[in-house]
């Protein structure tokens, strides 16, 4: 559990390592200078909202990230290309677990469809 004097420090530390002033701080974050210093000092707890604007608009930082341990924090990877199948084999069923037209199981092997019973559900 953190106090507001473990909040405080945490979020001096942070901004001194990011080498940022309390000015450029409050403006990005939306909250004046007074309440960011007793922040700072613990004086005050700040309300989650508050603390959320702090940490993520004001200093930049992942909001999980100001729980961890400066020495513990990881780099943020790089975002990876999704690569997806170039077929997938789906069959549809109707209630009655019969293959439904124009799903893989009624097609032929040239991708028509192949003729189908109709019974009482209409297909």
């Amino acid at each position: 559990m953190f106090s507001s004097k473990d909040i405080g420090k945490r979020v001096r530390e942070i901004r001194l390592a990011k080498d940022l002033t309390q000015d450029q701080i409050t403006a990005k974050a939306k909250v004046s200078q007074t309440y960011l210093s007793r922040v700072e000092n613990g004086r005050v707890c700040p309300t989650l909202p508050s603390l959320y604007k702090i940490v993520v608009d004001g200093l930049d930082t992942k909001f999980y990230e100001f729980f961890l341990p400066m020495d513990k924090q990881e780099p943020t990877p790089e975002p990876q290309p999704v690569v997806l199948p170039t077929k997938v084999d789906v069959v549809l069923v109707d209630p009655k677990d019969k293959p439904i037209r124009g799903s893989p199981a009624t097609t032929n092997e040239t991708g028509a469809s192949a003729p189908v019973k109709d019974d009482d559900t209409g297909f």
